[in-house]
């Protein structure tokens, strides 16, 4: 449907490679997902152990916390993409340095070598996007999960209701610290980017 792919443009930066092999263990795979899935994974066995779960999901826990923080990075991230992508600067339309960036079109045989605005401009876009899908995540975790409490008690026999509430809350908060820990990652990868990333021709 074209016009989930216009909506969803951003998400195109998870596609972006760094070498034309796409080697799991190499580059940019390694900020997308093994940092993420190391945090995520480290986290929820953290949180497995935390018998006040309203510390997590109660209005004062830490997703509340987080929730406030993801509402100022999404102005940020959206202001850092209009600044990147209307600054003029001659660096910022040359190659990265080192492994080029790689998007591969639909329509051509061969990847798309990508401008280091152009990369830049993915990246921001992801974490724009990816900050507002987050806070709508929280809000809707928060506000859904006493009627999911609910409901599980009501399809789940007494005997098991305990088991299948703790492994939801597990599952989710391995979700959401996936979501959270690619969104660290890629932030600070952003941040790299603006204070040398743009420069380390001239440096």
């Amino acid at each position: 449907m074209w016009w989930l792919k216009q909506l969803f443009k951003p998400l195109n930066y998870l596609r972006i490679n760094v070498s034309k092999d796409g080697k799991w263990l190499q580059g940019k795979k390694i900020y997308d997902l093994l940092l993420p899935l190391g945090i995520a994974i480290f986290t929820t066995i953290v949180f497995w152990f935390v018998r006040n779960h309203s510390s997590i999901t109660g209005t004062e826990g830490i997703m509340a916390d987080i929730k406030g923080l993801v509402q100022l990075l999404t102005a940020f991230f959206i202001a850092a993409l209009a600044a990147v992508s209307t600054f003029p600067n001659d660096t910022l339309d040359e190659g990265l340095s080192g492994s080029p960036a790689l998007l591969k079109v639909s329509n051509q045989s061969e990847p798309t070598t990508l401008t280091r605005r152009q990369f830049v401009c993915y990246l921001f876009g992801y974490l724009s996007l990816m900050s507002i899908l987050t806070f709508l995540f929280i809000s809707i975790s928060q506000g859904l999960s006493e009627e999911l409490r609910e409901l599980i008690k009501y399809l789940i026999p007494s005997q098991h209701i305990s088991l299948v509430i703790d492994s939801v809350r597990t599952f989710g908060i391995f979700i959401f610290s996936l979501i959270i820990g690619n969104l660290l990652i890629t932030t600070l990868l952003g941040l790299y980017f603006l204070t040398s990333g743009f420069h380390k021709i001239e440096e």
